[in-house]
């Protein structure tokens, strides 16, 4: 059967108040000490997914910020790490300055902040609306989030950046629990996939002996390319239709256990 259980955060083994389950916790823990390997794929960092999943003797291995780090959760240590070029994140940020909405640059574990999405500010992110001192603290980025104002002004962004910022990748993001969209930068040819693709050699674990779970758009690459891709049942529609099955139940009712109970018996 499967060897490796793959999970998305948010959306998916996060309930509606953005932590795990206790049922859950204990179920994933039973799987883990029976030689199954727990993965979190998540476009948190390393802070955010920890204070999320609430401890980590129920997991493996984190990959995160999108495929951009991948942490050995055994061992306390970093496998793999993919940053942005500083340089270049700085100057997008002085371009189109008057144009943000919200510009969040995700370090290994911490996210830095300008003009927060969120009234109630989480434990590892630092809030800055000042854009002198936000500039001066840009040193080490994995993953940017932006929103801009006037959405007219997406397609002049997405032209500059296709033409003159060619090492960076992106893509436009959506979970399945908010109909906001926005653009998500990291480096050409990261995403949740190539993470996994990356750790899945390390470990010696074939492509076929893996199972998915996932919500949002940042999750199509891993659910269609996966040995076997499964959408919660409040996936985005994108979602579902590059699934393999879908979850009876949503990430508010232990979706991803549920189901895992109801294959691994």
């Amino acid at each position: 059967m499967y060897k490796m259980i793959v999970t998305d955060l948010d959306g998916t083994l996060l309930n509606k108040n953005k932590n795990v389950s206790e049922k859950s916790k204990k179920y994933l823990k039973e799987l883990k000490d029976k030689g199954y390997i727990i993965c979190v794929d998540t476009g948190r960092t390393l802070g955010r997914a920890s204070y999320a999943l609430g401890g980590f003797d129920y997991i493996n291995y984190i990959i995160g910020n999108n495929g951009t780090y991948i942490y050995d959760v055994s061992n306390d240590k970093s496998l793999y790490k993919s940053s942005i070029k500083t340089e270049n994140i700085k100057a997008l940020f002085i371009k189109y300055l008057d144009e943000y909405e919200v510009f969040e640059i995700n370090s290994y574990e911490n996210i830095l902040s300008y003009r927060s999405r969120t009234r109630n500010i989480e434990p590892y992110v630092e809030k800055i609306d000042n854009e002198d001192e936000f500039f001066d603290k840009i040193n080490e980025v994995y993953n940017v989030t932006i929103s801009l104002k006037n959405k007219s002004m997406v397609n002049v962004f997405l032209e500059d950046l296709k033409n003159n910022y060619k090492d960076i990748g992106l893509f436009i993001m959506e979970d399945s629990f908010s109909n906001k969209k926005w653009i998500t930068l990291i480096n050409q040819n990261d995403n949740k996939f190539n993470g996994l693709c990356i750790l899945k050699d390390k470990i010696g674990i074939n492509n076929n002996d893996i199972i998915a779970f996932g919500d949002g758009l940042n999750d199509v690459v891993m659910i269609e390319n996966v040995g076997f891709g499964v959408a919660m049942k409040n996936a985005l529609d994108e979602v579902k239709n590059k699934a393999n099955d879908i979850t009876l139940d949503d990430n508010n009712n232990d979706g991803v256990v549920n189901y895992l109970k109801s294959i691994l018996k």
